[in-house]
């Protein structure tokens, strides 16, 4: 998408993808906001593979250092603090998606700065800390809808607390109009986007919810088994699945000595992700980054028993010992992520790693005179965007729907020319044996083919057949 804004200049509000699932590849979802901005950025340093990397890692380490810098007034052993922080992104999935061309972790920093204006706000009622609150949560909410779980769970517990108080019915005015002011242009854009997509008949992005209701009883034991047996393994290592346990210890013993609003918040962040998994079950079982919002409750959890261990530890020895000891546990936590990090993602870049064949197939295609205007089909291909991105060309791949024989020629109807084969075995054993009319070259494994109709292709009765 940031590398089509660069080349196309199109709109903010007129988002592409190379691959062709409406009539121009007119597509959308999130608002593309830093898509927008890489494409920017691309068009006048030209496309390097770090640049939206970049871009996105921004957002979440400004998080990560707002809500750092509010959370160090809370404690007197300040170290506490950092290490609180420093827990909760030591999984193998927080990491690789923290430095991904995905926008998950920059929304999930955006939340956090918004969360931090918020408790700032509570302590200084400033309107301006109010406002960039506000304007932190509509765009991690317009970049990742999910990311909003914070802002709801600060809204329900400062409404639900000023029932204590004899200011209620100012307090709820106050957050309703938050809330409201806040939710009208997420709200404004994913109608627009509905329409959009509609409009360009595709049905590439999701724009709705995926509730649990919708599946039958097998489904959903099959993604539940799914998240047990394979995702939880994979997004958490068993130091960060013992850290979580130690939290929910401490927390439980030490439960009397906090006040009711921390208290509330983080029951709220647990509800609401459970909520949040009920209306969008059949996601996770795809994609491990749609269990990002599950940290915003480990994060209150983490900090809720260091703020405990920082409440009772008043004896100095006792406290560096205890400082001591988490410190380790964070760094054998730390360890065992990058090690899994590795070992799961094979690095922080392996879709870069894994695609070194393709890495530089753009220049092969130069180089044999293939025009950046022309149409790829990559049969191959179960991603949706992967090798056409690297082709730097539109075109269709598997997840469009090419898997049999009559599924070439009518996209050859709408200008497919070229096909990329990611295993030259494949073609002289299915279908598209019957629609290569020259080969272009080879480039590593990759072959690159001319196409054309089948011999039995006949627009005429497909037509009538419709």
């Amino acid at each position: 998408m940031a590398r089509i804004f660069s080349q196309e200049n199109n709109s903010v509000v007129q988002p592409k993808i190379f691959n062709q699932f409406g009539d121009d590849g007119s597509a959308g979802g999130e608002f593309p906001l830093f898509y927008f901005v890489g494409g920017k950025v691309y068009s006048i340093l030209g496309y390097h593979p770090f640049i939206l990397r970049f871009i996105f890692f921004l957002p979440l380490l400004a998080g990560l250092f707002f809500i750092l810098n509010t959370l160090l007034d809370f404690y007197r052993a300040k170290l506490l603090a950092v290490l609180s922080v420093f827990l909760v992104i030591c999984s193998p999935t927080f990491m690789n998606y923290s430095v991904s061309t995905l926008p998950d972790a920059a929304a999930f920093g955006l939340a956090l700065i918004g969360s931090s204006f918020l408790i700032t706000h509570r302590s200084s009622n400033t309107t301006l800390s109010l406002v960039l609150s506000s304007l932190a949560f509509i765009i991690a909410g317009l970049t990742k809808i999910s990311m909003l779980l914070p802002m709801f769970a600060f809204l329900a517990t400062f409404i639900f607390c000023s029932f204590w108080r004899k200011e209620r019915n100012t307090v709820f005015v106050k957050w309703l109009v938050y809330g409201t002011f806040t939710m009208v242009p997420i709200v404004a854009w994913y109608q627009y986007i509905s329409w959009y997509n509609l409009l360009h008949e595709t049905t590439y992005f999701a724009t709705s919810i995926r509730p649990i209701w919708h599946l039958n009883t097998e489904t959903i034991l099959q993604i539940w088994n799914q998240v047990l047996e394979f995702w939880v393994p994979t997004i958490f290592t068993r130091w960060y699945l013992l850290v979580i346990l130690l939290a929910l210890l401490v927390t439980a013993f030490s439960i009397k000595s906090f006040k009711k609003e921390p208290l509330i918040f983080t029951l709220l962040l647990v509800v609401g992700s459970i909520t949040y998994s009920l209306l969008f079950f059949i996601n996770l079982e795809q994609h491990d980054y749609y269990f990002l919002p599950f940290f915003f409750p480990m994060l209150a959890l983490i900090v809720l028993a260091t703020k405990s261990i920082d409440i009772h530890l008043k004896n100095n020895w006792i406290r560096v010992a205890s400082i001591l000891l988490l410190g380790t546990i964070s760094w054998q936590t730390a360890h065992a992520a990058v090690v899994k990090t590795r070992k799961t993602y094979q690095g922080w870049f392996n879709d870069l790693d894994l695609s070194e064949s393709l890495y530089d197939i753009e220049s092969f295609l130069t180089e044999n005179n293939i025009p950046q205007s022309s149409k790829f089909v990559v049969p191959q291909d179960e991603s949706s965007n992967i090798s056409l991105f690297f082709l730097n060309r539109a075109g269709y791949t598997k997840l469009s729907g090419v898997y049999d024989v009559e599924d070439l020629d009518p996209l050859i109807d709408k200008g497919v020319e070229y096909a990329l084969v990611l295993d030259t075995s494949f073609y002289s054993v299915t279908f598209l044996q019957y629609h290569i009319t020259d080969t272009i070259g080879y480039h590593h494994e990759l072959g690159i083919y001319k196409v054309g109709h089948s011999k039995w292709w006949n627009p005429e009765e497909r037509s009538l057949a419709k």
